[in-house]
């Protein structure tokens, strides 16, 4: 019984030790914080005001992970324990490997056809941008070249519905120059 009491005087005054030392360090920290504050300036937020400010989120965010392992918690996880001599559990664990084999195969079927989709998107809209880009450069060619080509007296469209045969307005004076030459 001594023997226990000697014990546990000698841990009482190992943790006061601790515990002094500790409440030193950290008025040391205080101070240091404390200066390294006027240091920066009021004006500037620091960086653990911007990281308290996301702490909250953070912490619940955290928790609510740890809740859902919690609860969807599965044999894979729960039954680590197992002897290589019983034919039952090494079934049992085969059997949870292979499932893992396949929903590990199923995962990449699905990524895989994610990165297809993905490509293929990509490519439908480099495709329409490249398609966009050509169709208003042939636009501005033809603008250019039916103003080039297009009579002024021609005020509709070109299109093939709208194409109407053209009016010549013929004056007796041409027509005697024509025959001259």
């Amino acid at each position: 019984m001594s023997k226990a009491f000697e014990q546990l005087e000698q841990q009482q005054s190992k943790l006061e030790k601790n515990n002094k030392r500790l409440n030193d360090t950290n008025d040391m920290l205080l101070e240091m914080t404390k200066k390294q504050r006027l240091m920066v300036g009021s004006s500037e937020p620091s960086r653990e005001e911007i990281t308290n400010r996301f702490r909250v989120s953070i912490y619940k965010k955290l928790a609510a992970l740890e809740k859902q392992l919690l609860q969807n918690q599965t044999a894979f996880t729960d039954d680590i324990n197992f002897d290589d001599k019983d034919p039952k559990k090494m079934l049992k664990l085969k059997v949870q490997i292979h499932s893992l084999i396949e929903e590990n195969r199923s995962l990449r079927d699905q990524l895989s056809d994610f990165q297809d989709l993905y490509d293929r998107v990509m490519a439908e809209i480099r495709s329409a941008n490249s398609k966009t880009a050509s169709s208003q450069t042939t636009n501005n060619q033809q603008q250019g070249n039916s103003a080039m080509y297009a009579s002024p007296t021609t005020t509709s469209s070109l299109d093939q519905d709208d194409l109407q045969p053209l009016q010549v307005n013929v004056i007796d004076s041409d027509v005697d120059g024509l025959k001259d030459k």
